[in-house]
């Protein structure tokens, strides 16, 4: 009897180290998927078993929700911040990878390089969603281009707006910071209409028409840009944010000379902008707030400033 107590026990002792061998097993399996085998679809469903089954081997589930991540980003799929998230939120006592897993959080949440350049099939000024997946950009001719949207992961390419015509289309475009919205410019002959379409292409609308429209970023509820209507309406430049919702317009600052948008902070509190030289030799480098419109003089320097 007690040799069957003995050895009943040694079992039970035995059960949790033979599960972490497993879990840690399973792990370094779906690994050797991800990095060797390179089927990043067929590792993420390995991760999330782990997950599942080995829940209780919490520095390996962890591990499993990081890879997972990883696999998501390279993908260009936005559930890698879920994945990140939730190692957050379930895993906080594995102080290591949760380290890991908000300098990739951070990283998704910095503002993603916008403007494209030309390559495989895309036009320059293109602009990308925010977790990566699609590009937008204008399509067909000089003058008579609509907005085409490419998956970059399938590379499947399909226009979202179909009124072009000689002397009358798309020009510029912005993705709104959920990745759901394009902004972009649409030229005919009476100016510019500042329109917003759905990325599937429905709920297409206007919200400003003007002379001249220069479209910039999408910050919040708001779309930046710059009315530049110095030539057919002997009006200044001035940098404006449109809303949205109703089209209304702020003017955030008028400028005397030639402006261009260098970069817009991460949070969108601030946009930096580059002012070339009228008759000085100095290129001007400033911040603006987009808040409300305060500017922080940044540095004046000769020659260009890139």
């Amino acid at each position: 009897m007690k040799l069957f107590t003995s050895c009943l026990i040694a079992a039970m002792l035995a059960m949790p180290a033979a599960a972490q061998v497993r879990a840690e097993v399973a792990l370094r399996t779906a690994i050797e998927r991800e990095t060797v085998q390179g089927d990043l679809k067929g590792a993420i469903e390995q991760y999330q078993k782990i997950v599942v089954s080995y829940a209780g081997s919490r520095a390996v589930a962890a591990q499993a929700l990081f890879h997972m991540g990883q696999c998501y980003e390279k993908l260009g799929d936005q559930q890698a911040r879920q994945a990140y998230e939730r190692l957050l939120r379930d895993y906080p006592d594995q102080q290591e990878t949760v380290a890991s897993a908000r300098a990739k959080l951070s990283g998704l949440g910095s503002a993603t390089p916008r403007r494209l350049p030309m390559a495989d099939g895309l036009e320059s000024g293109s602009c990308i969603s925010p977790d990566g997946r699609y590009a937008a950009f204008s399509d067909g001719p000089e003058d008579e281009s609509d907005i085409a949207v490419m998956d970059l992961v399938s590379g499947v390419k399909r226009r979202v707006t179909h009124g072009a015509s000689k002397n009358e289309g798309a020009e510029e475009c912005v993705f709104s910071p959920d990745g759901k919205q394009i902004a972009y410019v649409w030229n005919d002959k009476e100016g510019n209409q500042l329109r917003v379409i759905n990325i599937d292409g429905s709920g297409e609308r206007i919200v400003h028409r003007d002379l001249s429209i220069g479209l910039w970023d999408w910050v919040g509820g708001n779309i930046l840009g710059l009315l530049d209507n110095s030539v057919h309406a002997k009006q200044p430049p001035r940098i404006v944010l449109f809303s949205v919702a109703d089209g209304t317009m702020r003017v955030l600052k008028t400028v005397t000379r030639g402006i261009y948008l260098q970069a817009l902070s991460p949070d969108g509190r601030w946009v930096a902008l580059r002012q070339p030289p009228s008759r000085s030799p100095q290129h001007d480098l400033s911040l603006i707030s987009t808040a409300d419109g305060a500017v922080v003089s940044l540095l004046s320097l000769p020659g260009d400033i890139k």
